[in-house]
């Protein structure tokens, strides 16, 4: 009696999980409601650093029903930002999908997100869209591991007039419990567990845990901006004694390279936020794109067959590390 009461009870938890699939977890996420000031109802606006948002009901050229939100966003820097979003609490475990459609008067860059109230830098998913005049969706799919009170996040990273509709915020988790196995009879490959080590060179600093990959970042001194001091002189020392390193520990062993990280003297511009005291400038796109085509060109062909892969930046979402144009690339 005891097995088949837990049976019950764990058949009526998947049918719960089930049920919740597909629900809908925001309200009025249809933009047919107003509070005072002209922002839908439910919703909320967060700005800092002189960004400012406006807020209007629309009635014309709509994705759906009689009305959507209009917001108007002006004072964009790369020191700032502007939101619109609406909270929710993210159960641990759980895979949510949001979907959001968007247009804009001119070509708009907007984020959209899952993003945590406690701490705004871990985000469960995010997607960056440059939106134009015809109306599309944004739909991205995540989570947490833990509880997690977060929200549904429209974030404005340009100057202009966006209109808002037909938001929606589901549980999927049961797509991904039942979805099939893509691979039943292969291992999983060593590559897939890496590693990215502080201190390389320092002794007995070397990883005894077989990683499959190594990833070249938070070392001091081997991204751009330490590597070329000017537009004239390169400084090798630090990025050959990490891979010299790598290479007589475990000489198989694949490498990523993270580019990025802007001199000053290249940067378009060094009054952006910088990471830690990686200098003036780091995390700006470059003034001169041949100058970076340059510094692509020279590490590839020094460590070709020593480094297996590049990454372009780090953190390309995080104004902290990159506060440029995403189009420049």
């Amino acid at each position: 009696m005891i097995q088949h009461f837990i049976l019950i009870v764990a058949l009526l938890e998947l049918f719960a999980v089930c049920e919740r699939a597909g629900a809908q977890f925001l309200t009025k996420a249809d933009f047919e409601t107003f509070q005072p000031g002209g922002i839908a109802s439910n919703w909320t606006d967060q700005t800092f650093g002189g960004a400012a948002l406006s807020f209007a009901p629309e009635t014309n050229n709509l994705h759906s029903g009689a009305s959507c939100q209009r917001v108007t966003v002006s004072g964009i820097n790369d020191t700032n930002g502007a939101m619109f979003y609406q909270p929710f609490q993210f159960q641990s475990g759980h895979v949510y999908s949001a979907g959001i459609w968007l247009r804009a008067a001119s070509n708009s860059l907007v984020q959209l997100e899952l993003r945590d109230t406690d701490h705004y830098n871990y985000d469960g998913a995010s997607h960056i869209v440059t939106v134009g005049a015809a109306w599309q969706q944004v739909v991205i799919n995540g989570g947490w591991q833990a509880d997690t009170n977060a929200q549904l996040t429209v974030n404005f990273l340009s100057d202009g007039t966006n209109w808002v509709d037909d938001a929606s915020l589901a549980e999927v988790t049961s797509n991904y419990l039942y979805a099939p196995l893509v691979n039943t009879t292969s291992t999983i490959p060593a590559t897939l567990f890496g590693i990215h080590v502080n201190k390389l060179t320092a002794a007995n600093n070397w990883p005894p845990i077989e990683q499959g990959i190594l990833r070249l970042w938070d070392v001091s001194n081997i991204q751009w901006l330490g590597i070329q001091t000017n537009a004239g002189t390169w400084t090798w020392t630090h990025l050959d004694a990490d891979t010299n390193v790598v290479e007589t520990n475990s000489p198989n062993l694949p490498m990523i390279y993270t580019l990025g990280q802007t001199p000053a003297w290249a940067a378009l511009t060094t009054n952006t936020l910088v990471p830690g005291t990686e200098g003036p400038g780091a995390n700006s796109e470059p003034r001169d794109m041949n100058d970076w085509s340059n510094y692509v060109l020279v590490v590839g062909t020094r460590y070709k067959g020593v480094i297996q892969y590049y990454e372009i930046w780090n953190k390309t979402d995080y104004k902290g590390y990159y506060a440029g144009a995403t189009q420049t690339w």
